[in-house]
């Protein structure tokens, strides 16, 4: 197991990045992905050639803050370089959300339909 307080940090919203520090929690906690990324295994299985994926930016990304999340010293992490990563490689439509804000029509037609 990895000890004591390792990975129990916060990370900076960015504007609108709360689903992804959510995601991003979830995952650094998840210890069997976690200790693949904090092993330095990465590198052996990325493809950087593949057109169809970043050249393993999104992954290293992700690499860095994992490995600030459990050995930095600070209580809060910056998540910028992997939101710059996902932001850059992901589809528009993936990264277009709704906002959350009380007066969107997405929250007020959610809320109505959740009236029932």
């Amino acid at each position: 197991p990895l000890p004591g307080r390792r990975g129990s940090v916060g990370l900076v919203n960015l504007g609108n990045t709360c689903y992804l520090n959510s995601a991003v929690q979830c995952l650094a906690h998840t210890l069997p992905l976690t200790r693949y990324f904090l092993a330095h295994r990465l590198a052996e299985d990325l493809n950087p050639s593949s057109p169809l994926g970043s050249g393993g930016r999104v992954a290293r990304a992700y690499e860095r803050l994992v490995k600030e999340m459990w050995f930095g010293e600070a209580r809060v992490c910056n998540p910028q370089a992997l939101k710059a990563a996902v932001t850059r490689f992901s589809p528009p439509s993936l990264l277009a959300m709704p906002s959350t804000t009380p007066t969107s029509s997405w929250s007020s037609s959610w809320t109505s339909s959740t009236r029932t």
